[in-house]
């Protein structure tokens, strides 16, 4: 499964478990845009401005981007696709530089931009505020990008926000910071290994151990529990 769809059954968990507490019968929409092609253009950006006026509070947004040059920008220099953005998404790529769109930084540089674009999109709405719940950089078959968040009033979004931070509050760093899903290159029997360390409710923790004899460190096995926390196959062991 793609991260993007299994951040949206990790949020819709959470979702139920916050109105369960308020004793409300329905679920607000939760919205899944994905864009597996280049979406960082002016058309983007006024369809989504016109979405973001249009969607009602309470509502879950999630944008999936490609974070990776395509076949057109492959060919550009970094001054090119410097330029090329400008034109395309006046005037929230201003101030970038031409070593942003170096292939190294390109991931990070749209998925920044992505924020901006999906912020904007918000700003007019007087009825209730965007609030970005997860920003996270993944490698699927390519780099990718996807930016989550809540729109509703300030008591839901407060609500909301300590709950995310409280479960899953290392998929939302601080300011334009984004969470990148690590990589991992295990075997199998490491992958197994990792997966008890993980799920493992027992403060002391056998597998745990098993792992740093064979060369694991916590860091390591710390990033492997994260990212597990969100793939829906494990939420019955976590919650």
């Amino acid at each position: 499964m793609c991260a993007s769809g299994a951040v949206v059954v990790a949020w819709s968990l959470l979702i139920r478990r916050l109105q369960r507490a308020r004793r409300q019968a329905e679920t607000p929409p939760i919205v899944l845009c994905r864009f597996p092609g280049p979406a960082l253009t002016a058309n983007f950006k006024e369809d989504l401005a016109i979405f973001g006026a249009k969607l009602p509070p309470p509502s879950f947004l999630f944008v999936t981007i490609s974070a990776q040059p395509n076949k057109l920008l492959n060919r550009f220099s970094m001054e090119d696709r410097r330029k090329w953005f400008e034109e395309q998404l006046s005037p929230f790529a201003a101030g970038l530089t031409n070593t942003d769109f170096d292939d190294e930084q390109f991931r990070f540089t749209i998925a920044k931009l992505l924020l901006k674009v999906i912020r904007f999109a918000f700003h007019t709405r007087t009825d209730a505020q965007f609030t970005p719940v997860l920003k996270l950089i993944y490698r699927d078959s390519v780099w990718m990008t996807t930016i989550g968040g809540l729109l509703g009033e300030q008591q839901l979004k407060e609500t909301f926000e300590q709950a995310v931070h409280t479960k899953l509050g290392f998929l939302l760093p601080e300011g334009e910071l984004f969470y990148e899903v690590p990589q991992f290159n295990v075997s199998e029997s490491e992958r197994r290994l990792l997966d008890r360390a993980a799920t493992h409710s027992n403060q002391k923790n056998p597998f745990t151990a098993q792992l740093k004899r064979i060369g694991f460190d916590d860091l390591f096995i710390q990033d492997y529990q994260n990212l597990i926390r969100f793939i829906p196959r494990y939420h019955e062991t976590f919650i």
